[in-house]
């Protein structure tokens, strides 16, 4: 589950200093939805944008994704979080994000 990887991410993160400016915010919305946003200043993600726009293909079925100034802000319908997750994973991944800037 993807949930397990970013609790193993943020932990790695942590260092005493990190997490007070930077965390992690998962709730429901009432359209009713997932709502996803991750801090990701100081990392190598804090200087990349990205951007889905409304992915929708019904009103059961759709999400949204953006990544821009150190915040991954997503949202989506209630079979999405673990879709959120991954995609957050999957940005981690390809910017070796893991690491923090010096």
């Amino acid at each position: 589950m993807e949930i397990a990887w970013l609790t193993a991410w943020f932990k790695n993160m942590c260092d005493g200093d990190w997490e007070h400016e930077n965390g992690i915010d998962i709730k429901t919305c009432d359209n009713p939805c997932w709502s996803v946003k991750i801090g990701v200043l100081y990392t190598t993600l804090e200087s990349v944008s990205f951007k889905t726009g409304l992915v929708e293909t019904s009103e059961d079925d759709w999400y949204n994704i953006t990544l821009k100034d150190g915040l991954y802000d997503a949202g989506g319908d209630l079979s999405k979080l673990d879709f959120l997750i991954a995609r957050f994973r999957q940005l981690v991944e390809d910017h070796n994000a893991t690491y923090r800037l010096e």
